[in-house]
C-alpha cells in the first residue's frame, strides 16, 4: 500500500525517503514487505502521502488496468502512467470495500464466447451487431450508452487523470465487476466513443495483443454506427460533399464526433482519402481541430451506478461523508473531492439477503 500511495501522489522512492527523513532503501523494504512499519512510520506515511492511517493496514491486491497497447498512453511518462494506475486501483478499491454490504443485482455482461463460439475480435464488426442484438438495441443511434452499460452491471466512473492523453481504462478483476474509468474532461462525444472502446475490450481480450486497440475502435465505430444503417444516412446527408453542416446534424443524431463519421465514409468506401483531408481543411478554417468540435447540442452521458451506491448508503444505511471516507480509507478532504458533489440518483433498492444489499 506504501508504494501505491506514493506512485498515486507521483513521489519517487528518494523524494518519500526524503519527507520521511529515512533512507531509500528503508522505504524499498518497506514496499518490498521486507521491513514492517513502526506507529512512528505509519504516521509519518498517513501526513507525507495524505491519506489515512487505516489506508496502509489494507489487504488488497494490485491490477495492472488497460489492455496495454494504447498508444496515447505510451507517450506518456511512467511516472504519470504509474500514478493513473494507482489512483484507478485506489478507486477500485473503494468499490470493493463498498460492496462488501452491498450486492448488485444483476451484472449481465456478454462475453465473446457466451455471444457465440464462432465470433472471433478479428471481427470486431460483426461482435458489435451481436452486442446490440444481445442488449436488444433499436435501429439507429444508441440513446444513451451509460445506461446500458450499467444496466447490465459495469461500473463507469469519470475521474482526473491530470492528462488529456488517457482517455479511459478498464479495472478487471475477481472481486468487483469490471469498471469503466473515463476522463472526466472528454467531451459528450469522444466519452461515448471511448465508452464503447473499453466494452470492446471487455467483451473480445481476455489477453492483448498488438491489434487490441484497433479491434476495439473497429468494434465501437460499428456499436455506434452500424454499417448498414449509417451508410444510408451518410449519403442521405451528402457526406460526400463534405458540407460541415451536413456533419454537425449527424453528429447531433448519433452522438459521435466528426472524424469517427468521417473515417467511417471513408471505411465504407463513400468518400476518398483526399475528401477526408479537404474535411480537415474545412475543420481548420473553422477554428476546429480533432480534438476541439462543437458539441452540436450533444450532452454528456451521466453514469450513475456508483453514485447509488453512495446514496444507498447514505439513505438506506445512514452513513455519512465521514463515515464513507473511513470505508474508502480516505481523508475527509478528498472523499469531498473525489465523489461528494456527484448528482445522486435513486436507482437502488434493498433486499434481505444475510444482512447484505442489492444494488
Amino acid at each position: 500500500m506504501v508504494e501505491l500511495a506514493r506512485e498515486a501522489r507521483e513521489l519517487t522512492q528518494t523524494k518519500l525517503a526524503s519527507l520521511l527523513n529515512v533512507s531509500q532503501g528503508m522505504v524499498s523494504k518497506i514496499e518490498q514487505g521486507l521491513n514492517s512499519v513502526d506507529d512512528d512510520i505509519l504516521r509519518k506515511l498517513s501526513r507525507v502521502l495524505r491519506y489515512p492511517e487505516s489506508f496502509f493496514l489494507q489487504d488488497h491486491r494490485i491490477y495492472v488496468p488497460g489492455i496495454g497497447f494504447d498508444r496515447n498512453r505510451k507517450s506518456l511518462g511512467v511516472k504519470k502512467r504509474n500514478s493513473i494506475d494507482a489512483k484507478i486501483n485506489i478507486q477500485r478499491m473503494h468499490v470493493q470495500n463498498l460492496l462488501s454490504a452491498v450486492e448488485l443485482v444483476s451484472e449481465n455482461i456478454p462475453r465473446i464466447d457466451y455471444l457465440d463460439g464462432n465470433l472471433s475480435p478479428e471481427e470486431p464488426e460483426i461482435v458489435a451487431n451481436a452486442v446490440r442484438q444481445y442488449y436488444k438495441l433499436p435501429r439507429g443511434p444508441i440513446e444513451n450508452l451509460t445506461k446500458v452499460l450499467e444496466d447490465s452491471g459495469i461500473f463507469v466512473i469519470e475521474t482526473d487523470f491530470d492528462t488529456d492523453k488517457q482517455f479511459g481504462m478498464t479495472v478487471q478483476a475477481p472481486e468487483v465487476p469490471a469498471i469503466i474509468f473515463l476522463n472526466k474532461n472528454l467531451s459528450p462525444d469522444r466519452m461515448r466513443f471511448t465508452l464503447a472502446h473499453e466494452l470492446g475490450h471487455i467483451i473480445m481480450h481476455e489477453m492483448p495483443s498488438p491489434e487490441s486497440e484497433s479491434q476495439a475502435d473497429r468494434f465501437a465505430s460499428e456499436l455506434l454506427l452500424p454499417s448498414d444503417e449509417i451508410k444510408k444516412d451518410l449519403l442521405n446527408h451528402g457526406i460526400n460533399r463534405m458540407y460541415l453542416q451536413n456533419l454537425k446534424d449527424l453528429k447531433y443524431k448519433w452522438g459521435v464526433s466528426f472524424q469517427t463519421l468521417v473515417k467511417k465514409a471513408l471505411d465504407l468506401g463513400i468518400i476518398s482519402a483526399k475528401q477526408r483531408q479537404y474535411f480537415y481543411v474545412q475543420m481548420s478554417r473553422n477554428g476546429y481541430s480533432r480534438n476541439n468540435e462543437p458539441d452540436c447540442g450533444l450532452e454528456k452521458e451521466k453514469p450513475t451506478l456508483f453514485n447509488n451506491l453512495l446514496k444507498l448508503y447514505k439513505s438506506e444505511l445512514d452513513y455519512s461523508d465521514i463515515d464513507l471516507a473511513k470505508v474508502m480509507s480516505l481523508n475527509k478532504e478528498e472523499y469531498q473531492s473525489l465523489y461528494s458533489n456527484e448528482e445522486l440518483r435513486p436507482r437502488l433498492r434493498l433486499i434481505a439477503n444475510s444482512g447484505r444489499h442489492a444494488v
